[in-house]
C-alpha cells in the first residue's frame, strides 16, 4: 500500500528541511497562534539541559502570575515576534555574608484572598535569564481506557509531532529498564526543548503517544500511574525551565484493546475528538461540535524507540524491546524517525545524505517480520494464477468410512474452528466437534471421542494437538473402538493447520477485534480498568485474547505429523484460507495488530 512505502522509506525528508520552511501552507489549516515563551537571541543557539524538576502532583488552582522585565515571543501567523512587558516586583534582595545567608520572600506586588503579599519563586526573578510564567498544570483525564493529559491552550492543526514518551523523550536515571517514580528521568538528548519550540514555530502539534498498560487499574497500579503522570509532567516542567512553553497533548493506553500501539487506536481518538474547533451553542441552545480539523498524515510524523532494531545497532545495545511504534507509524501512514535520527545524538553518527541508501542502524528501523498487506497480496496474486478450471479435493471423500476420526493439528487462532465447523460439522456426515475450549479437560475430550465413535459417529478433534504423544491417545482410542466392534478398521485422518506464530497472533487480535468493536470501529476494554469493570458494557467481551505463552508454548512442543510413523491414513497441509465479509473488515485485518 502506498501509506507504507511513505512511511518506511529511508529517503523520507530530514526533519531539518521539514522544519526549515515556516511559511503557513494555505492547505494546512486549523494552525494554532497559542502563546510561547522562547529564549531571547544571545541564548538561542544552545538550549540548556537543565536538571530534572523534583515531581509536585498537580493542583488544578488559580495562580496570580507576576513577572520581572521579559522577552515574551507571541506566535502569530507562526512567526515568532518579541514584544516586551514589564512587571512592577517588590520585594527585597538577597544578602550573603562570610558566615550566612539570609533571604526574605520575593512578593509580586499583589495579594492573596486573605491580603497577604503573593509570594514569587526565585527562579521567575533569576538574573540573566528569560522569567517564565509558572509551570501549567496538566489536566489527566480518562476516556474510556485511555489516560488524556492537556498541558497549554489546544488548538487543532493538520501538521502534528507525535512522540512516544519512555525511551523516545524520557530514559531512566540509571542502567534499570522501568522507571522507580515520578522524578526518576532525564532527557533522551538534550535539543528536546529546541527542537519543541521549532515545531511550534513551524505550525506542529505536540501529542504524546504512550502505552502504559494497567495505570487505570485502581489502587492496584495507582503507584505506576503517579509514576507516569510525573514524569510527564516534569519533562514539561525542564521544558518550560529551558525557555519553551508550548502546549502538549498527552495519550496513555492503559487497557490491551485498540488504543495500544501499534494499533491506530489513539492516533484515532486524538483525530475525531480531540483536533476539532471549539464547540458552538446553536440559537436554539443545543451544543454543536467543532469542526474536525484533518490531519495531513504525509507531513506529518511520529518518532519512537520501539523500531526493532537488532542487538548492536549502537554499540554495547540491547535489541529494541518491540517495533510497535514503528508500525503505529506504518498503520497511520505517516514519516516515522528514531529518536537517533530525530535528536542526531552527539555520540551517534549522523544519518547519510538522504540520496544515499545507506542509513546508520542505529537510525533506521527494522521492516516488520510480519507484513499482512504483503501477506495479502501472496495470497490474491496465487488465487488469480491457480487454474480456473482444476477442481480442488473436498476434505471428506465421497467414499469416506463411517466412523471415521480427524484429527486437526495447529497453532491457536490458526482457523482450526472456522475450518471444523465450515467443513465436517455443517457437511451433510455431521462430525461430532470435540474442543478442549469448550469441554475444559483433555480427558473429557478422549471420553467424547470414544463415546461418539462406539455410536458410529464420525469425529473431528478441533485440538493443537502438536506432539505425537498427544495424537497418539486418540489413534489409540480408535484402535480400542475398531477392536471392540470388529467392523473393519476405523480410519484416521489428519488436517496439519500451517500457519505460523506471527500469521497466528496476528489472527487473534483481530478475531478478539471483531468480537469487541464498538459502533465506531474501535475496540474497548472495558476490563482493563477499574471504572470500566463497575460499568457493564454495551457490548460485552465474547473473545478473550490469548497471551503470547500460548503461541510460544504450541511452537516449542509441535513436532510435524507424520503419517506413517503415527498411523494415519493421510496427513493433508492446510494453508489459513483469508475471508471477509466487507471490505472494512480486510482493512482492519491488514493493519499491524501486534
Amino acid at each position: 500500500m502506498s501509506k507504507r512505502k511513505a512511511a518506511s522509506s529511508n529517503r523520507q525528508p530530514t526533519i531539518d528541511s521539514m522544519l526549515a520552511d515556516t511559511t503557513p501552507h494555505d492547505d494546512a489549516g486549523c494552525i494554532s497562534d497559542d502563546t510561547i515563551l522562547c529564549v531571547s537571541s544571545q541564548e538561542s543557539a544552545s538550549f540548556p539541559s537543565p536538571e530534572p524538576k523534583k515531581h509536585k502532583p498537580s493542583i488544578p488552582t488559580a495562580t496570580t502570575t507576576t513577572t520581572t522585565t521579559t522577552t515574551e515571543t507571541t506566535q502569530t501567523s507562526q512567526s515568532c515576534s518579541l514584544k516586551t512587558t514589564t512587571a512592577v516586583i517588590s520585594a527585597t534582595v538577597s544578602t550573603t555574608t562570610a558566615s550566612d545567608t539570609t533571604t526574605t520572600p520575593l512578593t509580586a506586588g499583589k495579594q492573596d484572598a486573605s491580603g497577604k503579599p503573593v509570594k514569587v519563586h526565585p527562579f521567575f526573578l533569576n538574573a540573566g535569564h528569560l522569567a517564565l510564567q509558572p509551570p501549567a498544570n496538566v489536566a489527566w483525564k480518562e476516556h474510556g481506557s485511555v489516560l488524556v493529559g492537556t498541558s497549554g491552550h489546544q488548538r487543532p492543526s493538520a501538521l502534528i509531532a507525535a512522540f512516544d514518551f519512555d525511551g523516545t523523550l524520557s530514559v531512566v536515571k540509571g542502567k534499570h529498564v522501568h522507571a522507580k517514580d515520578a522524578n526518576d528521568w532525564q532527557f533522551v538528548h538534550k535539543t528536546i526543548p529546541e527542537r519543541f519550540a521549532a515545531l511550534h514555530d513551524a505550525g506542529y502539534r505536540i501529542v504524546i503517544f504512550s502505552n502504559q498498560r494497567g495505570i487505570l487499574d485502581g489502587k492496584k497500579t495507582e503507584k505506576r500511574k503517579i509514576s507516569f503522570t510525573g514524569r510527564v509532567e516534569n519533562v514539561l516542567l525542564a521544558i518550560e525551565d529551558a525557555g519553551v512553553k508550548i502546549p502538549v497533548l498527552i495519550f496513555g493506553a492503559a487497557g490491551a484493546d485498540w488504543y495500544r500501539k501499534p494499533r491506530p487506536g489513539m492516533w484515532e481518538l486524538f483525530e475525531q475528538h480531540y483536533n476539532r474547533e471549539a464547540e458552538t451553542t446553536s440559537h436554539d441552545g443545543n451544543v454543536v461540535p467543532g469542526a474536525v480539523c484533518t490531519v495531513d498524515r504525509a507531513r506529518s510524523f511520529y518518532v519512537g524507540d520501539a523500531a526493532g532494531r537488532a542487538a548492536g545497532h549502537k554499540p554495547g545495545v540491547k535489541k529494541d524491546f518491540a517495533d510497535t511504534d514503528h508500525k503505529l507509524a506504518l498503520n497511520v501512514g505517516c514519516p516515522f524517525y528514531t529518536p537517533e535520527s530525530f535528536f542526531h545524538r552527539a555520540d551517534v553518527p549522523p544519518p547519510p545524505p538522504a540520496d544515499s541508501h545507506a542509513v546508520h542502524p542505529s537510525h533506521a528501523p527494522t521492516a516488520p517480520s510480519f507484513d499482512p498487506v504483503a501477506f495479502l497480496a501472496e495470497r490474491h496474486a496465487a488465487s488469480a494464477s491457480a487454474d480456473p478450471t482444476a477442481t480442488t479435493r473436498p476434505y471428506i471423500p465421497e467414499n469416506v468410512a463411517c466412523p471415521e476420526l480427524v484429527l486437526i493439528v495447529g497453532s491457536p487462532a490458526s482457523g482450526k474452528s472456522t475450518f471444523a465447523k465450515r467443513h465436517f460439522v455443517d457437511s451433510s456426515h455431521a462430525y461430532v466437534r470435540v474442543n478442549q475450549d469448550e469441554l475444559k479437560t483433555r480427558e473429557k475430550c478422549l471420553r467424547v471421542t470414544e463415546e461418539a465413535l462406539r455410536a458410529g459417529k464420525s469425529v473431528i478433534v478441533d485440538n493443537t494437538n502438536p506432539d505425537p504423544d498427544t495424537r497418539k491417545k486418540y489413534v489409540d482410542i480408535a484402535a480400542k473402538v475398531q477392536a471392540a466392534h470388529g467392523n473393519g478398521r476405523i480410519p484416521i485422518r489428519c488436517m496439519w493447520h500451517t500457519a505460523d506464530q506471527a500469521l497466528c497472533q496476528h489472527n487473534n487480535i483481530y478475531r478478539v477485534y471483531m468480537a469487541n468493536k464498538d459502533r465506531e470501529g474501535g475496540w474497548v476494554d472495558w476490563t482493563s480498568t477499574a471504572a470500566g469493570r463497575a460499568q457493564p458494557h454495551s457490548n460485552p467481551v465474547t473473545v478473550a485474547k490469548l497471551p503470547t505463552i500460548a503461541f510460544t508454548s504450541y511452537a516449542s512442543r509441535f513436532r510435524e505429523p507424520n503419517a506413517e510413523k503415527e498411523g494415519f491414513d493421510e496427513v493433508r497441509r492446510v494453508d489459513w484460507d483469508p475471508q471477509f465479509a466487507r471490505a472494512e473488515d480486510e482493512a482492519a485485518w491488514s493493519l499491524y495488530l501486534v
